[in-house]
């Protein structure tokens, strides 16, 4: 028996089915990139962060090593900060700022042994 009315086998996708997985994908990329855009925004922040936290304890330890200075001291990123000796002892790599968050980190020690780390 000849069938005359017979299937063919359709390979691939129709145009519509192609249309809506891009329009699905669309959707997505615009949930998602404004999500993620300020990701390395934050990241620089919290390095910053980080970085200040970091500086604080290395003059901290200093005070606790070596008691409160005579005088108030000064560390900075170039090392002519006051007591250079100091910074370089408990600072081996002077962090850098990261990109948008200010200028050199600034490291001050009072002669109550009080540490304070600012971004002049």
């Amino acid at each position: 028996m000849i069938q005359f009315f017979t299937k063919k086998r359709r390979k691939g996708f129709t145009l519509i089915e192609l249309i809506v997985v891009i329009a699905i994908l669309g959707i997505l990329a615009a949930v998602a990139i404004p999500r993620f855009a300020g990701t390395q925004d934050r990241a620089n922040q919290r390095a910053n962060q980080a970085n200040i936290a970091t500086l604080r304890s290395a003059a901290s330890l200093a005070v606790a090593e070596n008691g409160n200075p005579a005088a108030a001291v000064t560390w900075t990123s170039a090392g002519n900060g006051t007591a250079p000796h100091l910074r370089d002892s408990y600072v081996t790599t002077w962090p850098t700022v990261p990109a948008g968050q200010g200028n050199a980190y600034q490291v001050g020690i009072a002669t109550d042994g009080t540490v304070t780390v600012t971004q002049p």
